[in-house]
């Protein structure tokens, strides 16, 4: 595996990431390469090894994709598209194969960051613990025709950001092909996309001290009810100092970088869990990183939970792990959920 651009990434709590650009074979390990989690992709339960795959590459090193597909770890494809194998046998160079599907109705470049919100979700309500070595070649670039050039930028963006939020792996791989016919445009792109987005957080400042009092994340379907307790706060809180993305994101700037950094300078984080809240990839992005801050700050997550249709247990594992604190209304009066947050 050759190593074409490499970047140190320091996450929202300062430790560091690898992020790599290699070219070579996703597929094959050297001898003190050590993979924990191979990044595939395939169509909709569809497993075999066509001609020129991924898929096919494993199968010729007698990795059979199918018999690990018909006992999956974890499978949330119907959540993000993402099922992960039980631990591979210890002759296999990789310890687990995360699988991306998605039907030809949807844009893999579009949800591909389900790969790195599958792998928080899996690290944190699973093993709890931070991973290795996350390799991931040029998706769905296959059979499924989707542009490399598209896919490439969408991989590069999605990993920075994800590792800039606590991704819970040391270092992220990507892959490109060392026989694709159009490599040297890709390395060209490549390096492109990996300035332009190191670029988009290098204007971003972390603070030493705090500079709000609570992050607050709420699904937009929700604005009416988080602002009703926003000015409730305010109002038995005078001076409070809230980062709230509407009016705290400096116009025409990134979203991503501003979030991350808004989270990183508050002192406590109130995500307010509705219906809506788990099915946005933003909220999701935010709760991640909110509670990869709290395994090293005390009492900085707030979860509310004001659920109306929704059953807990459809919520993802991390959600579930948590202790909630009841933010339905009614039956509580809000003024009694406003002391709960400020109390905390």
């Amino acid at each position: 595996m050759k190593i074409i651009f490499s970047k140190e990434v320091r996450d929202i709590n300062h430790f560091p990431h690898t992020l790599e650009i290699c070219v070579g074979d996703a597929t094959k390990c050297s001898a003190d390469e050590s993979v924990d989690i191979l990044a595939i992709s395939s169509f909709k339960n569809n497993y075999a090894p066509t001609p020129g795959t991924m898929i096919e590459s494993l199968w010729k090193q007698g990795i059979d994709v199918d018999q690990f597909a018909a006992d999956k770890e974890v499978d949330e494809r119907d959540r993000w598209h993402c099922w992960i194998s039980h631990l591979l046998p210890q002759h296999i160079p990789f310890r687990r194969i995360l699988c991306f599907e998605q039907g030809c109705a949807i844009d893999p470049a579009s949800v591909v960051g389900n790969v790195f919100r599958m792998v928080t979700e899996f690290s944190l309500s699973k093993t709890c613990q931070n991973f290795n070595t996350l390799r991931i070649p040029l998706l769905s670039t296959g059979d499924q025709r989707t542009s490399k050039s598209i896919m490439l930028e969408a991989i590069i963006r999605q990993a920075y950001n994800h590792l800039k939020g606590s991704l819970p792996v040391s270092k992220v791989q990507i892959v490109l092909h060392e026989k694709s016919h159009d490599i040297y445009q890709l390395v060209f792109e490549a390096g492109i996309f990996f300035e332009q987005i190191k670029n988009e957080w290098g204007a971003m400042k972390n603070h030493n001290d705090p500079q709000y009092d609570y992050f607050v994340s709420y699904r937009r379907k929700d604005y009416s009810y988080a602002q009703t307790m926003i000015n409730l706060m305010r109002q038995r809180a005078p001076g409070i100092r809230m980062f709230i993305d509407e009016n705290s994101i400096q116009a025409g700037s990134y979203w991503k970088p501003s979030i991350i950094s808004g989270l990183h300078a508050s002192r406590k984080a109130i995500c307010l869990i509705t219906d809506s809240y788990v099915d946005s990839q933003e909220c999701i992005d935010e709760f991640h990183a909110a509670l990869c801050c709290a395994l090293h700050r005390d009492h900085f997550l707030l979860p509310l939970m004001n659920l109306k249709n929704r059953k807990i247990e459809t919520l993802p594992g991390t959600f579930r792990s948590l202790q909630m604190i009841d933010a339905a209304c009614p039956p509580r009066k809000i003024d009694d959920i406003i002391s709960d947050i400020l109390t905390k």
